[in-house]
C-alpha cells in the first residue's frame, strides 16, 4: 500500500526522460542513442565529452572522444 503511493508520487515528480529504475522503462534505447552520438562525433571529428554517474556505486566515468 505504501509502495503504491510512493510509486504514484514518484511518477508525478520525476522527468519523463528518466529511465532504468522505473517500471517498463529500460535503458536500452538510451544506450543505443548514446552509442550513435559517439559514433557520429568520431566520424565527423567533433569533440564530445560525456559524463556518466552511477549514484548507487558512487562512481564517475568520463569518456572523451578525442
Amino acid at each position: 500500500m505504501i509502495w503504491n503511493r510512493l510509486t504514484q508520487y514518484r511518477e508525478k515528480i520525476i522527468s519523463y526522460y528518466q529511465n532504468g529504475f522505473r517500471t517498463n522503462r529500460g535503458t536500452i534505447g538510451d544506450v543505443h542513442v548514446l552509442r550513435q552520438m559517439i559514433e557520429q562525433a568520431c566520424e565527423y571529428n567533433i569533440q564530445m565529452d560525456i559524463l556518466l554517474i552511477d549514484f548507487k556505486q558512487a562512481l564517475i566515468v568520463f569518456i572523451d572522444t578525442k
